[in-house]
Formats: structure tokens, sequence, C-alpha cells
């Protein structure tokens, strides 16, 4: 008779689901797309929804271009708590009872990272959006969920 062994080995968690590449995507998201570096959650995940697939980017692009957000239902990832706890607490980002903001602190890590090219493609899907996504805009548009 044969036995069956089961051995438990590391798991590979994809760099979209790491808290400092979410946390980094989120100041890339205050710093540039947002007025005084500030944020709801919801527009936060409005725009980490976005940076998942390119069709989601050009829908931003048009929304920001046409003042008007053309999408009504956007995803939430779970995974956007663990890093903007991990951003708190490492002084990149103040939580505040209506969002969250850049601090200096974070502004600084900004910096370096538009220095290299580690975020480039990011940085420059941003930039394409510009702050045209507004709070009014996803207050809007999330007023309709019910």
């Amino acid at each position: 008779m044969s036995t069956i062994k089961f051995i438990r080995s590391p798991m590979p968690i994809f760099a979209e689901y790491r808290p400092l590449y979410k946390l980094t995507q989120i100041l890339l998201v205050l710093y540039i797309n947002s007025r005084g570096g500030k944020s709801s959650l919801i527009r936060l995940q409005l725009f980490n929804w976005a940076l998942k697939d390119e069709k989601r980017i050009q829908i931003m692009i048009e929304s920001a271009r046409e003042r008007s957000l053309v999408v009504s239902v956007w995803g939430m990832d779970p995974s956007m708590n663990s890093a903007i706890q991990f951003g708190s607490a490492e002084g990149m980002i103040k939580k505040k009872n209506n969002g969250i903001s850049i601090t200096e602190y974070g502004n600084i890590y900004v910096g370096t990272l538009i220095k290299g090219d580690e975020f480039k493609e990011m940085y420059s899907l941003l930039i394409d959006i510009g702050k045209g996504i507004t709070e009014s805009m996803v207050a809007e548009a999330s007023d309709l969920w019910g």
C-alpha cells in the first residue's frame, strides 16, 4: 500500500497583493491625482481597480477628460486595508475621518520612486488621468449603489 505525503512549501504572492506595492500605488495616486494629497478610501479603491487593467485605465482617462465618471461600479480590494495600515505605521500616510493623506515622508518616498524605473509605467498612466477624477464624481457614482 502506498502513502501520500503532503509537504507545505512557500507560496509566492503576486506583487500587486503585497502591502508595499499597494502602498506605493496609494502614494502615487495621492501625489499625482489628488488635490492637496488627500483622497477618500472609495476613490483610492477606484484607482486601484482601474490600475489592474488597461481598458479600465482608458475609461478613467476618458472620465477625467469628460469630467464625468463613466464607471458606475468598481471592485473593492481588501489588501488595500493592510497597505493603509502599513503606510500609516511607517509614517507615509495619515488616516483621517474623511480619508487618507500623504505625509512629508510619503512625498520624499514618491520623489525617489519618480527618479527610478520601477513604477515608470504606472506613473505615466496616472499622469494621463491627472486630477480629473474628483471626490464629487466618485461620491455621485457611489451614491447610486444604494
